[in-house]
């Protein structure tokens, strides 16, 4: 299973983070017999404590000031303060995607979908070649499974960082700012379409931009668990879970592929690190019982069935399964 996850502050403030559940558009307005770009109600993207609790906070003469506070409560992990102070920079500079940009990736890493995209749609009216807007439209539209207008966002957010690299004196590939968040989601447009040698090259610029993404390291495990290149995918997922140790995803991949190598008593030890050993064994015995191996299913059913009376009724659902697929299967031969 894949996902695309949590990003890291940077210079340019908050990375998009997470995945998100909901879309909504801006439309356009029409004002004075002329097109103008929507203006965004500042009240309309805060939400946090009431305002009136940061009267210790200074009052910015201009939106870099304003800006370089945000930036500071950020590195503070006061979000707050940081959504007022960015909010100020958009009252002193209403066209400042900057502070928008900052404002929907708190929203974003906060689960503020419907406050997000407002922000990040805000930035793109201004600037359609925004990176870090892109990148975040295009996580969105790949959670909402619409997988083309992702693609487009995507491609756009590296097309554009590859403009910005062009005039740099060495002219990199990629650098610390380039979207790592967009290579990842090309990798996994890339898998579902069943492109893994294309998914794994994004997949690795991703992680040349950000070596420490454990979610990156599972996504390239899954794709080389994919075209069954096991000892790639181990290699991959054991980097995820060396970064990440409790990272819950790496160790349910991992176990689910010793499983698919018949290495059962090591799928039990990592499903152990997230679930119960109950679970774990009835797990096993789902994956045994997809892969036809009906013996096998039928003695970790009974094993879970033994450890725990929470599992006894959804083990027993499954070795009854398991021998009734077995029984079609001997009367058909």
């Amino acid at each position: 299973m894949k996902i695309i996850g949590q990003g890291v502050m940077g210079a340019r403030g908050l990375r998009t983070a997470g995945w998100v559940l909901a879309l909504v558009f801006l439309s356009g307005c029409m004002g004075n017999s002329q097109t103008t770009k929507p203006r965004v109600d500042d009240n309309a993207l805060y939400e946090g404590r009431a305002t009136v609790t940061f009267s210790n906070l200074p009052v910015a003469e201009t939106a870099k000031e304003a800006i370089e506070e945000g930036d500071k409560q950020v590195g503070l992990t006061e979000y707050d303060k940081a959504l007022y102070m960015y909010i100020q920079a958009m009252e002193l500079d209403e066209s400042n995607t900057e502070a928008m940009y900052n404002i929907g990736s708190i929203h974003l890493q906060r689960g503020g979908i419907y406050k997000a995209v407002l922000a990040f749609n805000s930035v793109l009216n201004i600037d359609a070649a925004h990176v870090g807007a892109n990148e975040a439209r295009g996580v969105i539209f790949l959670k909402g499974n619409r997988y083309a207008e992702a693609q487009v966002h995507f491609m756009r957010a590296v097309d554009e960082d590859k403009k910005r690299l062009s005039e740099v004196a060495d002219k990199p590939e990629f650098d610390t700012r380039s979207p790592a968040l967009a290579y990842d989601g090309l990798g996994i447009i890339a898998d579902l379409k069943g492109d893994h040698i294309l998914a794994q090259h994004y997949y690795n610029t991703a992680l040349q931009v950000n070596p420490r993404s454990a979610i990156t390291h599972n996504n390239l495990g899954y794709s080389f668990y994919l075209t069954k290149s096991w000892r790639d995918a181990e290699r991959a997922y054991k980097k995820a879970l060396k970064i990440e140790p409790q990272y819950a995803q790496g160790w349910r991949n991992l176990g689910l592929l010793y499983a698919r190598q018949s290495n059962y008593m090591s799928a039990i030890t990592a499903f152990e690190r997230v679930m119960d050993l109950a679970h774990a064994y009835n797990d096993v015995g789902y994956i045994c019982l997809l892969e036809g191996k009906y013996k096998k299913a039928e003695y970790f059913f009974e094993k879970a069935m033994t450890l725990s009376p929470t599992y006894y009724e959804k083990a027993n659902d499954n070795l009854r399964l398991t021998r009734r697929m077995r029984d079609t299967l001997a009367s058909l031969q």
